[in-house]
């Protein structure tokens, strides 16, 4: 009875979550858009921009931008075209001054144009997505400018050192449209929910603004036509194509894990809706536990993705087994194996998941006086996401009766587990936990307590 009810109690609210998450994300998402294109458009009424229109320039500008149009292939995956583009728009800036934001709004023109045709945004949202690009590389095309003329004028003032100082302007012009650029789209992507792998391309970005260096001196050497030849048969060819290879390498294996991620969480709702919910919370609670440890934010989400993943193993015990109810002798030790099996299956995709959380899944059952299993560990021979995760699992199947634990309240879950401390559990950390669930204002502890109530 507490199971069908705390499944159904769960699923309400998991749903009325989702669809206000869903419209929040998508209002501002549009918000953000619309935000981006008035920046972009203040901009140019705020800091006209004043065109070279000598023939020479206008035509280099042509060029420029019919390369970009048809030579980038901007539909390809960002991680292919980052560089090249960075190279090409960094270049525009010291060469063709203010032409730059032309070119830029042309590419990105290019880019979602072409999104629209494959698909892969919605004609509605198109022209939000249009303005919101024009107006993110308006916003970088203006940082270029504004850092070059700054040291423009520091060449002019110390001529001896010009080489140089155009040198690690180029680099510096390049690194501001790149990072202007991951920051604006990070921040676009974390409003929807998504992931975008900034320091994933920091290195193309390095790259591109020596790959600009090359381009803005040929530029002054042999003009626009000796610079596209370059680029074509040399740059593009040899130099951009194997340096960045294995950076763009790391890029999809840094997305393809966040991929895996998704698919294991997805798949792991296979098992019961009962323990699918226990893990959920599980996470909450060690993830809770540990920011209060000062931990980074990659380890904080480390520690929930093993802590909501650490039943994962029972999909490999037949459903009678790891039902846990009347079972013999070498039924409960089938039972007791599924740590040692979930971190076999992380390890065997060690490639796609990371690999430190196969041993907090495998140790989680470990007593901090070394008597658990399954290698009899001790104290801080325990690795600490493992023993966040004994505590906050013992945790929340007190509150919540799981896997046929006696349910009780808070003040007696809180009692066990202090006397447990020091045997079963790592005192310190229960001490946290204490502290944390007398706390409330942690919305994470205080939703196990409200399911639980709900019970």
């Amino acid at each position: 009875m507490y199971r069908d009810g705390l499944s159904t109690h769960v699923a309400a609210v998991d749903k009325q979550q989702v669809a206000h998450t869903e419209r929040w994300r998508f209002v501002a998402t549009r918000a953000f858009y619309v935000l981006l294109a008035a920046a972009g458009a203040a901009l140019l009424l705020a800091f006209p921009p004043t065109f070279d229109t000598r023939i020479s320039t206008v035509f280099a500008v042509i060029i420029v931008s019919a390369f970009v149009v048809f030579a980038e292939r901007s539909q390809t995956a960002a991680g292919s075209t980052v560089a090249p583009l960075t190279a090409i728009m960094a270049a525009s800036a010291i060469s063709l001054g203010a032409w730059a934001i032309v070119i830029g709004a042309i590419a990105v023109s290019t880019i979602q144009i072409r999104r629209l045709r494959d698909g892969e945004i919605a004609p509605a949202a198109a022209p939000f997505a249009l303005g919101c690009q024009i107006g993110a590389a308006t916003i970088s095309s203006y940082a270029m400018l504004a850092i070059w003329a700054v040291l423009r004028d520091t060449m002019a003032r110390w001529p001896i050192a010009e080489p140089a100082i155009f040198f690690v302007g180029v680099i510096c012009v390049g690194i501001a449209w790149q990072t202007s650029t991951n920051i604006l789209v990070a921040f676009g992507s974390r409003i929807m929910g998504a992931r975008f792998p900034v320091l994933a391309l920091v290195r193309p970005g390095i790259v591109a603004s020596l790959y600009a260096y090359m381009l803005v001196a040929m530029y002054s050497f042999g003009g626009i036509l000796a610079t596209a030849l370059f680029y074509i048969v040399v740059a593009q060819i040899n130099f951009v194509q194997q340096t960045l290879g294995t950076s763009v390498k790391l890029l999809k294996l840094d997305r393809a894990q966040d991929q895996a991620t998704a698919l294991v969480r997805d798949l792991s709702h296979l098992l019961e809706a009962e323990s699918v919910e226990f893990g959920r919370e599980v996470r909450n609670i060690a993830q809770s536990m540990a920011r209060n440890l000062a931990m980074s934010r990659r380890e904080v989400a480390m520690v929930g993705l093993a802590a909501e993943l650490h039943e994962i193993g029972k999909c490999r015990i037949p459903y009678r087994v790891r039902m846990n109810v009347g079972l013999t002798e070498a039924e409960i030790a089938q039972y007791m194996s599924y740590p040692r099996i979930g971190a076999v299956m992380v390890r065997s995709s060690d490639a796609l998941l990371p690999r430190e959380i196969a041993d907090w899944i495998e140790f989680h059952r470990e007593h901090f006086d070394g008597a658990g299993g399954p290698r009899g560990l001790r104290g801080d021979a325990i690795p600490l996401a493992s023993r966040i995760i004994a505590i906050a699992r013992a945790y929340v199947a007190m509150l919540t009766g799981y896997d046929g634990t006696e349910m009780v309240n808070k003040e007696t879950a809180l009692a066990r587990l202090n006397a447990g401390g020091g045997a079963l559990y790592d005192p310190g950390l229960v001490d946290l936990l204490e502290n944390l669930a007398q706390t409330r204002e942690n919305s994470r502890v205080e939703r196990v307590h409200e399911v639980a109530d709900a019970g």
